[in-house]
C-alpha cells in the first residue's frame, strides 16, 4: 500500500487501506515485514518521502537535520501506535518493522 502522507499525518483512506491489507494478511495466516519509513526505497519516487518536505525551510531530508528529524518523530509517533494490535506478539501479522531502507529492526512499539 502506498499511503499518502500529509503534513498533518496519514489520511484516513490510506490508513483504512493499510489496515484492510493487514487483516487480509492475518486472515490468510501470512506474516509480513512492514516498512514504515520515513525513507522506504530508492525505487519509489523521492524514496517514499512526501514531496511537501522540500517546502520546509532549511529541510535536509535523510539527514540528522532537526527539521527532518522533527517530521520523522511526528510521523512515527502518529503512525506506530496504530499498528500495535497488528504486531505478531499481539496476534497480528507484523513480524518486524523496518524503519530504514536497509537493515531490519524488531518491532519497537
Amino acid at each position: 500500500c502506498k499511503c499518502r502522507i500529509r503534513s498533518s499525518g496519514i489520511n484516513a483512506e490510506s490508513q483504512s487501506v493499510l489496515f484492510s491489507f493487514l487483516l487480509v494478511v492475518a486472515d490468510n495466516d501470512m506474516t509480513l515485514i512492514l516498512r514504515v519509513g520515513p525513507y522506504i526505497c530508492a525505487e519509489w519516487n523521492f524514496g517514499g518521502l512526501p514531496p511537501w518536505l522540500l517546502g520546509i525551510p532549511r529541510m535536509e531530508v535523510r539527514s540528522q537535520n532537526t527539521a527532518f528529524l522533527d517530521r520523522v518523530n511526528k510521523w512515527l509517533s502518529i503512525f506506530l501506535p496504530n499498528l500495535k494490535s497488528f504486531l505478531y506478539k499481539n496476534g497480528g501479522p507484523i513480524i518486524m518493522v523496518q524503519v530504514r531502507g536497509r537493515g531490519l529492526f524488531s518491532a519497537i512499539i
